[in-house]
């Protein structure tokens, strides 16, 4: 069963996102990720965590979700590509 807040803090987030208020829209995302944890698309939160963070200057952190997002969506070799680019940053 899926809670009600959750859905709804969920469809409210992209406002803020897409309005210039990206701090605003972290706190929302975090909420729907914490009040339904199993909420229908994890990996869209985490996207979404991953543009606000991007807007905002905070890269690695953007980096840091995107990969998780895409974790969530069953993108195969995440981690593996992940970890050779981190190599070859070094």
């Amino acid at each position: 069963m899926s809670n009600p807040y959750g859905e709804a803090a969920a469809r409210g987030r992209s406002g803020l996102e897409f309005a210039g208020r990206p701090a605003e829209a972290i706190e929302s995302l975090e909420f729907v990720l914490r009040l339904e944890p199993r909420y229908q698309s994890p990996a869209m939160v985490l996207a979404d965590l991953s543009l606000c963070h991007l807007t905002m200057g905070a890269s690695e952190q953007a980096a840091g979700f995107a990969r998780r997002a895409l974790e969530e969506a069953g993108v195969p070799g995440v981690r593996d590509r992940s970890a050779d680019h981190c190599s070859q940053a070094s």
